[in-house]
């Protein structure tokens, strides 16, 4: 009796089962599992990565619409006093 292995591979894309005996094994295959699982492991980095750059880029982005709104209130309060020193 030959003995049997079942191998789960679980991506994004969907789950694959493979009943694989002893004559069916080929390093081949092993290839294109190794290849799923590395894909697998690359797309959660690039999750990780992408949301890290995301929200870097919500932090820029706030921190420049604060420098901005400082820079606007600066603007409004010279154009007042300006406005007051001018005798009317």
């Amino acid at each position: 009796m030959s003995a049997a292995m079942v191998i789960r591979v679980v991506s994004r894309h969907g789950k694959v089962n493979a009943i694989l005996d002893e004559t069916t094994y080929s390093a081949i295959w092993w290839k294109t599992v190794e290849l799923a699982l590395f894909s697998l492991k690359r797309c959660e980095i690039e999750e990780k990565v992408k949301y890290k750059a995301e929200e870097h880029h919500r932090f820029s982005t706030k921190r420049h619409l604060v420098v901005m709104n400082a820079k606007n209130r600066r603007l409004k309060m010279q154009i007042c006093l300006f406005s007051a020193l001018i005798p009317t």
